[in-house]
């Protein structure tokens, strides 16, 4: 209980609630950056610091069923993402993006430009 009770202190000292909410417009803006950039990004929402991004393969379809097998190009993907230091449970066809309540806008803006890297590797895989 103490253990509890020191992080909901802190989340309150801290207004991580309203950092979290100040920095959605931003978590909005990157995330329809990738939208418009990346045809392999079928759609994309954002709720405070909590997004997803829906993939799609060529035909428009979903990359591949939720809990289906892995596309091929899905671990072309992950190491590109690992590689441009995104480390996270990555379950296609949607990819979440829940940073940390304390992040910077700097913080999350890096992280974005490193999944659009990563997207790139992702759009050649699929064939756009």
């Amino acid at each position: 209980m103490a253990c509890a009770y020191e992080c909901i202190k802190h989340m309150i000292t801290n207004d991580l609630v309203g950092h979290a909410n100040s920095l959605e417009a931003v978590m909005v803006e990157c995330s329809q950056h990738l939208l418009d950039e990346h045809p392999s990004v079928r759609g994309a929402r954002v709720a405070g610091l909590f997004g997803c991004l829906d993939i799609q393969n060529p035909d428009g379809g979903y990359m591949q069923n939720v809990g289906g097998p892995p596309h091929p190009a899905a671990a072309s993907f992950k190491q590109a993402l690992w590689a441009n230091g995104i480390y996270g449970f990555v379950r296609l066809p949607v990819l979440h993006s829940a940073p940390p309540l304390v992040i910077s806008e700097a913080e999350l803006r890096d992280g974005f430009d490193r999944i659009d890297a990563s997207l790139d590797v992702l759009d050649r895989e699929l064939g756009f």
